[in-house]
């Protein structure tokens, strides 16, 4: 067998369909002798993938897509994941056909609901659903992760919160496990409609409005630098530190110290916190920017806020 003819009949990610070959290019002996010989191997009944081509994930969720028939799209978790949500990989997701009954194995099945359209996408050579519907069918199947991979998402500038609020209501969801809870995500979801430039910004939103903290602006222009979020009359500023970006080169340490230098010099008092305290100490870290707060008032010469808030 031609391996030089089979890349060129090859579709995305190095995949071979029976259909597209058999009987226009080959016959069906041929095309089980390109099995038999090692130039193609066998991932669901009559799709295969050339044998030097990368397994990947974009390969294994087209193969099933391709397997389970026209019109079937790539869904829920595995289309979060190949719009740039981390999601786990072991488990392909795809929604198909009403009429159809594809049983590849790995493969969860999914038909669409009546009143929930599908519109298709393509991303990585792999048919898929579009973001907001691939968040509305996470929050169906795995509830646990919703959250996650709505924030992801909207960091990714894959999805914004309207266009889900929009679809949520413009189409019936009653009863369908974990919609109400990220339904109540995106309609506390804050920030003037900008979106975070990262997880732990969205982190940081939810456990102010938690805890019912005066809520600052987000994303403010300070003469050259821009601050996560700043408490304008107590001239506070608060930075999030996730490590990637502020601590795991020295470069972003030395850069901080020369942003913080600035902005103490324009009379800014700046609080950074790191992941680690957002997520896992969040009840303490509320207490402390609660304290520093009124300690901040105070020496500015300001009245207390509402005892309720502060």
């Amino acid at each position: 067998m031609d391996l030089h003819l089979l890349r060129q009949l090859a579709r995305a990610n190095g995949l071979v369909v029976r259909d597209d070959l058999v009987p226009a290019a080959m016959s069906r002996t041929v095309w089980q002798h390109a099995h038999t010989m090692g130039a193609l191997a066998r991932v669901h009944r009559g799709v295969s993938r050339l044998i030097d081509a990368p397994q990947t994930f974009e390969q294994r969720a087209s193969a099933a897509v391709i397997a389970c028939g026209d019109q079937a799209l790539a869904a829920g978790p595995t289309a979060a994941r190949l719009w740039g949500a981390n999601v786990a990989a072991d488990i392909i997701h795809v929604i198909v056909a009403p009429n159809r009954d594809p049983r590849p194995h790995g493969v969860v099945v999914h038909r669409p609901g009546a009143g929930r359209p599908l519109h298709r996408d393509v991303r990585s050579g792999v048919p898929l659903t579009d973001p907001v519907r691939a968040v509305v069918d996470v929050a169906a199947w795995e509830p646990a992760i919703a959250r996650s991979v709505f924030e992801e998402l909207v960091v990714a500038g894959r999805l914004h919160p309207r266009s889900l609020l929009r679809h949520l209501a413009e189409n019936p969801t009653q009863g369908r496990p974990g919609i109400e809870a990220i339904r109540a995500v995106v309609v506390g979801w804050e920030g003037d409609h900008r979106p975070a430039d990262s997880v732990l910004e969205l982190r940081m939103m939810a456990l102010l409005k938690r805890h019912r903290l005066p809520q600052p602006t987000f994303q403010v222009p300070i003469g050259r630098y821009r601050v996560d979020f700043l408490w304008p009359q107590e001239m506070v500023v608060l930075e999030c530190d996730g490590w990637e970006t502020h601590g795991r080169h020295r470069t972003g340490f030395e850069r901080d110290r020369v942003r913080d230098a600035a902005l103490h010099a324009e009379g800014y008092v700046v609080w950074r916190y790191t992941w680690t305290q957002i997520t896992r100490r969040s009840a303490w870290l509320a207490d402390e920017i609660r304290r520093g707060l009124r300690v901040r008032r105070a020496q500015l010469g300001l009245p207390p806020t509402n005892p309720n808030e502060v």
